[in-house]
């Protein structure tokens, strides 16, 4: 991802909200715990473990219909393993979810600013503490309280060090407790 798309998105992101109806219920709305594998073969092995929560913005808009999209905040802190080497990254960043009233999935995608306590992973070397971690992915609520999730996340420094790393691609699952 390179500078300029990270830039544009952020403008979306800005723009976004203002096209938005309020929402009558803001708040911490679920928490919980996630865990990923490298997604890509030609990147060495990595895995994140993670604990997340996600605030529920004042901004969304739900159609006749029962369409919906919402606006939240989501903040995560973990561990990132390769080579021997544990990292904390800790990420936080605009997410936005679709969802149909009655139906128990969602869909979101986000963008999260990352700190890795180290860039270097044995021979992988990130560039930079500093990262850009987009995401899409879909939630499943059973419950009231609990759900799951899965989602594909894209990890680099956006060209933001120059050099050539390529980031990092995880497939993530999550747990998720509802907190509404």
């Amino acid at each position: 991802m390179r500078i300029s798309s990270i830039l544009a998105f952020s403008a979306l992101i800005a723009a976004f909200p203002l096209a938005l109806s309020a929402h009558a219920d803001p708040g911490w709305k679920m928490a919980g715990v996630r865990a990923g594998l490298s997604a890509t073969s030609h990147y060495t092995y990595y895995h994140e473990y993670e604990a997340f929560t996600v605030f529920e913005t004042p901004l969304s808009w739900r159609s006749a219909g029962g369409w919906g999209l919402t606006t939240r905040v989501e903040g995560s802190a973990g561990a990132l393993h390769s080579q021997g080497v544990d990292a904390f990254i800790g990420m936080v960043g605009p997410d936005f979810a679709v969802d149909k009233k009655g139906i128990p999935l969602e869909l979101n995608a986000g963008l999260n600013l990352a700190f890795l306590s180290t860039a270097h992973f044995g021979r992988d070397n990130f560039e930079g503490n500093l990262q850009f971690a987009s995401h899409i992915g879909v939630n499943f609520r059973f419950t009231d309280l609990l759900g799951i999730g899965y989602r594909f996340q894209h990890m680099s420094n956006g060209n933001l060090y120059g050099g050539n790393n390529q980031g990092l691609n995880l497939h993530m699952a999550s747990l998720i407790f509802y907190l509404d």
